[in-house]
C-alpha cells in the first residue's frame, strides 16, 4: 500500500465516521428522547392507575355513605310523610294483632307557647287501638325498634268486660298519644 492510497483510506474512514456521526447522533438523541418520553408516559400511566384505585375505594365509600344517608332519612325523613306513618302504625299494629279503630294527627304550632323552631319538628299522633295486653306489649317493642323516630308520651287504657252466654270476655283498648319526628 501506497502512502497516497494509505491516506485516501484514512480520509475515507474519517469520511466515513464524520457522516455517521452527522446522521447517527440525531438518532441517537432521538432514542434518548424517546426513552425520556416513554418514561414520563410510563409514570403518567401509574399515576392515572393510582388515581382510578383511589377513585374506585372513594366511589365505594361513596355508595356505603348513601346507604347510611338512605338509613338516615328514613330515620329523620325531611317531610312529615304522613301516609307513611300511618301506614307504619297500621302494620305495626297489624302485625301485632292489634286492631287500629281511630287515629288523628296535628302539626304543633311554632311560637305557641314555648314552642321553637328546631333542628327537627314532630306530628303528635292519637292512636286508639284495641287487642289483648300481650299485643300490646309486642306493639310497644315494634315503636320501639322502629326505624322511624317515635316516641310516646302518654297511654290511657280501658277495659271492657263483656258477657255473654255465660262466657265472660275482657276487650281492652288503648289510647296513645305519640310523636313522630322529621326534619325541617
Amino acid at each position: 500500500m501506497t502512502r497516497k492510497t494509505l491516506i485516501t483510506l484514512i480520509i475515507l474512514i474519517l469520511a466515513i465516521i464524520g457522516l455517521g456521526l452527522i446522521f447517527i447522533k440525531p438518532g441517537i438523541s432521538q432514542i434518548k428522547d424517546l426513552r425520556s418520553e416513554a418514561n414520563s408516559k410510563k409514570e403518567e400511566l401509574t399515576n392515572i392507575q393510582e388515581f382510578l384505585a383511589k377513585f374506585e375505594v372513594l366511589k365505594k365509600q361513596y355508595e356505603e355513605g348513601g346507604a347510611k344517608l338512605k338509613k338516615a332519612e328514613q330515620v329523620l325523613p325531611q317531610k312529615p310523610d304522613i301516609p307513611g306513618i300511618l301506614v307504619q302504625l297500621e302494620t305495626l299494629a297489624s302485625e301485632n294483632g292489634l286492631l287500629l279503630e281511630d287515629i288523628n294527627y296535628s302539626f304543633p304550632v311554632i311560637g305557641q307557647a314555648g314552642i321553637a323552631k328546631q333542628a327537627f319538628q314532630k306530628v303528635a299522633i292519637d292512636l286508639e287501638i284495641a287487642g289483648s295486653y300481650k299485643s300490646f306489649k309486642g306493639f310497644l317493642a315494634s315503636v320501639q325498634n322502629n326505624l322511624r323516630i317515635m316516641d310516646i308520651s302518654d297511654i290511657i287504657l280501658s277495659a271492657q268486660i263483656k258477657e255473654t252466654e255465660g262466657e265472660t270476655t275482657i276487650s281492652y283498648t288503648y289510647n296513645l298519644t305519640m310523636n313522630v319526628y322529621y326534619q325541617e
